[in-house]
């Protein structure tokens, strides 16, 4: 049985191509571990878009594996766009998605 949330770890590529107003290619991902190494589930995740506009859908909670992935929309603007996924108190949150949008 896994314990209390420590650290919140990426798993899909922290920086990524991207096109205006299209969902990224590979899904921001999350995993949540406690202090033994053991995904967690259960534990909410906040996800917030910080920069470029866009939306976020799904994976406020990690699943059976401790994971949660989000579908991740970017805005209509060229350059660097953001999002950040949380875990209150955890080690390694918070943990920052970059997608660099050309076109």
């Amino acid at each position: 049985m896994a314990g209390l949330p420590d650290t919140l770890r990426a798993l899909s590529p922290v920086t990524q191509p991207g096109k205006r107003q299209e969902v990224v290619e590979d899904a921001p991902t999350v995993i949540v571990l406690d202090r033994f190494g053991n995904p967690v589930a259960g534990t909410g995740v906040e996800w917030e878009v910080t920069a470029g506009g866009g939306q976020v859908s799904g994976g406020t909670t990690t699943d059976t594996d401790g994971r949660a992935a989000v579908t991740w929309t970017l805005g209509d603007t060229r350059g660097a766009h953001k999002l950040v996924a949380r875990v209150l108190g955890a080690h390694g949150s918070p943990v920052n998605f970059q997608a660099l949008v050309l076109f």
